[in-house]
Parts: structure tokens; C-alpha cells; sequence
């Protein structure tokens, strides 16, 4: 008799980062673990008048006037988590953490229409402040969690 257990190891979708090194090659990492996206706005307001004075008299509509975004700046930010990895594997991932370039790598694709569009590479910089080098004595298992915002802001259309 044989008991086969399945392994489900890519049961969240991999997050690839790019980064160039203090020797300036490019390493990698693939983040397999659970991940989260989240998008963060700040937007500028008015207060639009409800009505106008193209008449004799101010002609009011209700519809028109009240609080208005004028200038909305949007970025994903993206929180990743490692695999359980050892002390030297976490020592060759504090260079992402002092990496000046980075990003994230993402998987070929061709439009139905057959123009190749390639957003292979999405340029984003890390949030966090600090870095907690951990070690088994310590902390048993090693894993780290990180926190990225895309360099790009999302597009939004003006009033």
C-alpha cells in the first residue's frame, strides 16, 4: 500500500523581483508565498459651484456643484512572503533591500489581435524601512516578508 500526499506548491501566483546588485549584475528571487495587492490613492479636491451666473440670475442645479477630485495619484502596493529559506539565502536577499533598481518581472503575453505587447518588466521600489536579518538560533524558521509600491502611478481620467 502507498500513500501519495500532493503537495500544492504553486497555490498562489509567483511574484518575481528583479533588482541590480551592489556589482552591478542583475539578481532574482521569486516570492512563492501568499501575496497581496492594494491600491493606495491621495487625491486633491474643490468645491465646485451648483450653479451659474450665465443668466440674468445665479441658476442653481443641485447636480452640478459639491466636492470634486481634480487630481487622483494611484499606486499598487504589493506585499510579498519567501519561501522558508537559510541564513546565506537571507543574507544574499539583504542586497534587494539595498538596491537602488528594481523590479518586477512578469510573465510574456501576446494580444489576440497578434501585436506582441511585452510588460515584461515593472519598474517598483521597496517600502519597507528596515530589515531584520534572522537566524535559526534565533528565529527557527527563516522567512521574510517585504512591501513594494510601483514606480508608475495609475492613470485616471480628468474631469
Amino acid at each position: 500500500q502507498y500513500r501519495i500526499e500532493i503537495i500544492k506548491e504553486c497555490l498562489y501566483p509567483p511574484i518575481r523581483i528583479a533588482w541590480l546588485n551592489k556589482w552591478g549584475a542583475w539578481d532574482y528571487y521569486t516570492f512563492t508565498k501568499k501575496s497581496t495587492r492594494q491600491l493606495k490613492t491621495k487625491r486633491k479636491k474643490y468645491t465646485k459651484l451648483n450653479g451659474t451666473w450665465n443668466d440674468q440670475f445665479y441658476n442653481i442645479n443641485a447636480s452640478k456643484g459639491g466636492e470634486k477630485n481634480y487630481e487622483i495619484t494611484t499606486h499598487e502596493v504589493i506585499k510579498v512572503n519567501s519561501d522558508y529559506m537559510t541564513e546565506a539565502e537571507g543574507q544574499w536577499l539583504e542586497e534587494l533591500f539595498n538596491a537602488q533598481e528594481m523590479y518586477i518581472i512578469n510573465p510574456y503575453f501576446t494580444l489576440s489581435s497578434g501585436n506582441v505587447v511585452n510588460k515584461f518588466a515593472t519598474p517598483v521600489n521597496l517600502t519597507d524601512s528596515s530589515y531584520k536579518k534572522k537566524t535559526q538560533l534565533n528565529d527557527k524558521l527563516i522567512q521574510y516578508s517585504l512591501s513594494f509600491k510601483t514606480a508608475m502611478t495609475r492613470k485616471s481620467q480628468r474631469p
